[in-house]
Formats: C-alpha cells, sequence, structure tokens
C-alpha cells in the first residue's frame, strides 16, 4: 500500500505544474533553466550522501547527452503547452508519449507491431478527431497542442534512450547528470533566460526544484522500484486526471463534452499499450 500511495502522491505532484506555470510570471525558458540547475545541486547532494559513485563509461555519457536534450525538449515544449493552452488539451496531447513509443521502438529498437499497437492508434487517432475535428472536416490546432505533441514525442524518444543506460546507470545518478547536462544545454536559449539576480525568484525555483525533482522523483523511484514499471505507469494517469482538475478548480477552464470523450480515448489507447503491450513509460 505504501508502494502505491508514494507512486500516486508523485504523479498528484506533476499533476500540478500548471499552477507555477500560470502564477510564475516568468518564461517556459528561464523556468526549465532554474528547475534543472537546482536539481543537479538537489540530487549531487543527495548522491553524495549515498556514497554514490558519479564516475560514467564513455557510451553512457553519450546517451546521457542525448537523453539530456530530449529532457530539454520535452520540459520546454510541455511548460510552453501549459501557457499556450487550455491544461486539459496540453496534458492530453503530453500524453501521447506511449504511443510514440509504440511508434518509434520498432523503427530505433526493432520490436515488433503487434495488433494492441494498431488498435491503440486507431482509438487515439479517433479520439484527436472528436477533440480538433470539425464538420467540415477541418482541424482547430492550436500552437499549445502542438507543443503538446512536440513534448509527448521528446518523451517518448527520451523513454526509448532510457532503455539503453538505465541498465548500466542507477536511476539516482541518471537524474543528477539529466540536470546538470540540461544545465548546459539550456544556455542555448541564453536569450530568453532572465539571469538577473533576485533573491525571491532564486527561493522560489529552489523550492519548485525540491518539490517537483526531489520528492515527486523520489516518490516516484521509490514506487518503481516495488512496483515495477508497468504498475508505476498506469498509476501515472492520475497526472493527466490531476492536471485537467487544477484547469477546472483554480483557472476556471471549462470541460466540453468533445475534451472528455476524445481525452478518454487518448488515454485509453496509452493504457491499452502500456498494460497490453508491455510498454512501461519508466
Amino acid at each position: 500500500m505504501k508502494s502505491y500511495l508514494y507512486t500516486s502522491f508523485a504523479f498528484i505532484i506533476w499533476s500540478s505544474w500548471v499552477i507555477p506555470v500560470r502564477y510564475l510570471e516568468v518564461s517556459a525558458y528561464t523556468l526549465s533553466f532554474y528547475l534543472c540547475l537546482f536539481s543537479s545541486f538537489i540530487w549531487g547532494i543527495y548522491n553524495f550522501a549515498k556514497k554514490r559513485s558519479l564516475l560514467l563509461k564513455k557510451k553512457e555519457l553519450f546517451f546521457l547527452i542525448i537523453l539530456s536534450s530530449l529532457f530539454v525538449g520535452n520540459l520546454i515544449t510541455y511548460l510552453l503547452s501549459l501557457q499556450l493552452t487550455s491544461s486539459s488539451i496540453a496534458v492530453l496531447t503530453h500524453y501521447t508519449a506511449p504511443i510514440f513509443v509504440a511508434i518509434l521502438a520498432p523503427l530505433i529498437l526493432k520490436e515488433k507491431i503487434t495488433g494492441t499497437v494498431v488498435l491503440a492508434l486507431t482509438i487515439a487517432f479517433f479520439g484527436f478527431l472528436i477533440i480538433f475535428g470539425k464538420t467540415n472536416f477541418s482541424f482547430s490546432f492550436n500552437k499549445g497542442a502542438f507543443f503538446g505533441l512536440l513534448s509527448g514525442l521528446f518523451y517518448g524518444l527520451s523513454v526509448i534512450t532510457a532503455r539503453k543506460i538505465l541498465k548500466s546507470l542507477n536511476s539516482e545518478t541518471l537524474i543528477f547528470y539529466q540536470n546538470v547536462f540540461s544545465s548546459i544545454l539550456l544556455l542555448i536559449f541564453l536569450s530568453k533566460i532572465d539571469l538577473t539576480f533576485q533573491t525571491k525568484l532564486y527561493i522560489k525555483m529552489f523550492l519548485l526544484a525540491f518539490l517537483y525533482s526531489g520528492v515527486a522523483s523520489y516518490l516516484y523511484l521509490y514506487g518503481l522500484h516495488h512496483l515495477g514499471g508497468i504498475r508505476t505507469s498506469i498509476i501515472g494517469y492520475f497526472e493527466p486526471l490531476g492536471t485537467i482538475f487544477w484547469g477546472w478548480f483554480l483557472f476556471k477552464e471549462t470541460l466540453t463534452i468533445k475534451i472528455v470523450i476524445g481525452g478518454f480515448l487518448i488515454l485509453f489507447s496509452g493504457y491499452l499499450i502500456t498494460k497490453y503491450d508491455r510498454i512501461a513509460i519508466d
């Protein structure tokens, strides 16, 4: 029961991303940079306290740099999506990650396309058709939804990349290096990052990093260790439900019947892939 509670709390915490994104008057780039920077310190101290070796092999370093690039893409596009569109659209398009894994795994990992994957993709397609389709056979697709889909793609690619290195690298070390390299990579967007010294901003960013990267990640890893990838991924559906709730409760966003039905189909397709095709979003 403890494992289920810890895992649920982790995803409930992550579901509230929309709150700081909407209330803090900072760009997605500034928020991403400071989150990764402070998370590097938090997980660095954790690994030091646990006396974990931080030595990397060349192959691990290579994949970590790729993984960090995908993490940066996922983080920025998801935060932009939450800023530009409704919480429900942002999180539902973001949760296409299992679908992207199912599509890309046969190409990258040489896995077979199963009947479950074909069925899930068909269901997801109808879900998008219901949400974004119009009676004149056109689509009402906004920029926020596009960024949400892009974040799902980045997340899916990061899952596939992580599969190649998690066998030889423990999760805590991976999170540390992922944040270190992501902080460095985010300097590419230096012109969009506010680097002026602001004590209040630094305190807020540290607290957010501690909550979302420190506490939530620790609870998630605890659940992952005790429950396994499949069960943990299924519990992860607390996140989209929570995000939709926060959007409705705090920001008075309306839930249309199209979003409810289409969103259910999209999430159900991801559930089918995760549960019956053995694809775990670890």
